[in-house]
């Protein structure tokens, strides 16, 4: 009876180190991309090259693959240790981003960019997860936003309304500020035409 117990007790402390390992390992990766876009942008504001995050899967392999490139020549050293190498990611089994600046996709490939200071890069919502279908039990997700701009690059719990209502609220704004800017305009050319 006791070593029934002691066994049942082990069975589930040994699938819950399993959980919490899966769980971490999954955030570590993650936090690794997150880590990727923000040197990919950082590099882009800052020496003003024009940068590339590439996922791919790869070919024979269960692991996807991310690698950071840089259009031109690097006078940096230490940038080149980091560029165009491929970092297997092997709990994110799903990546998913469709940038909403480009009409072409490549299948198999994800290319994130970054250029020109921030005036071209790419928009949409990514999505990680440790399973292609997302209904399936213990399906692990994190979700990161890129807006188009230069902004702070962060992975969220859920593709939360938050982040994309944003957008409308700041489009809702610069409407409003339009039609205000407008209405000050017609006044004072009113007042200009009174006054002659």
């Amino acid at each position: 009876m006791v070593m029934a117990i002691l066994a049942l007790t082990l069975g589930v402390i040994g699938f819950n180190v399993h959980k919490a390992l899966r769980e971490q390992r999954f955030k570590t990766e993650t936090d690794l991309v997150v880590d990727y876009l923000r040197l990919a942008q950082n590099l882009m504001l800052i020496m003003n090259a024009d940068v590339h995050v590439i996922f791919e899967s790869a070919q024979n392999s269960q692991a996807n693959l991310m690698r950071l490139k840089v259009e031109g020549n690097l006078d940096d050293k230490l940038l080149e240790l980091v560029t165009d190498k491929e970092k297997p990611l092997h709990y994110i089994q799903l990546i998913e981003f469709h940038d909403e600046n480009r009409t072409h996709h490549e299948s198999n490939k994800i290319d994130v960019k970054f250029f020109s200071k921030g005036s071209v890069m790419s928009k949409g919502v990514m999505r990680l997860a440790t399973h292609a279908q997302s209904n399936t039990s213990g399906t692990l997700e994190r979700f990161i936003y890129l807006p188009g701009y230069p902004q702070p690059i962060v992975s969220t719990l859920t593709n939360s309304p938050d982040l994309t209502s944003k957008g409308k609220q700041n489009a809702d704004f610069e409407i409003k500020l339009i039609n205000a800017t407008v209405q000050e305009i017609q006044e004072k050319r009113l007042a200009k035409s009174n006054s002659l």
